[in-house]
């Protein structure tokens, strides 16, 4: 399935989900958060990535694809109406093909693929702070609608 497809049937499956969640606590405040933008926009090792197996151009194009789920995933949320927070500029300049890269990149052996794309710690701190310094307005402007 194509994942401009996926994308559609995502708002469906998000929405069960919230709604599932709501049900289980009612009374939670709820803050959804994005995926970080994984490829770096320019600057580093730019189109020469090292050996990492995807192209410039589906590197941007999967950039692109990350906007356009975070845009499914935020209307989910206030659609359901939780809170969100945008991981997509958390690990800006320390993408996967940047100078100082703070997220995994491909792992092809079955012991470490699970860790391809997945931040770093230091990419799980940036993470962390993001949403440690957004949390607070997404959290007033939940209590403003009760």
């Amino acid at each position: 399935m194509e994942v401009e497809e996926k994308l559609t049937e995502l708002p469906a499956l998000l929405s069960d989900s919230f709604a599932r969640l709501r049900d289980a606590a009612p009374f939670a405040h709820v803050v959804v958060v994005d995926y970080p933008r994984v490829f770096t926009v320019g600057g580093g090792r730019g189109a020469d990535c090292g050996d990492l197996l995807i192209s410039a151009d589906e590197r941007e194009w999967l950039n692109v694809v990350a906007i356009d789920l975070s845009v499914v995933i935020r209307s989910s949320a206030h659609d359901a109406g939780f809170g969100f927070v945008s991981m997509l500029g958390a690990l800006s300049g320390h993408e996967i093909c940047s100078d100082d890269p703070w997220i995994h990149d491909i792992f092809l052996n079955q012991f470490q693929r699970m860790w391809s794309f997945h931040p770093i710690g230091r990419g799980q701190l940036a993470m962390s702070e993001t949403f440690q310094d957004n949390v607070g307005s997404v959290l007033d402007e939940l209590d403003g609608q009760h």
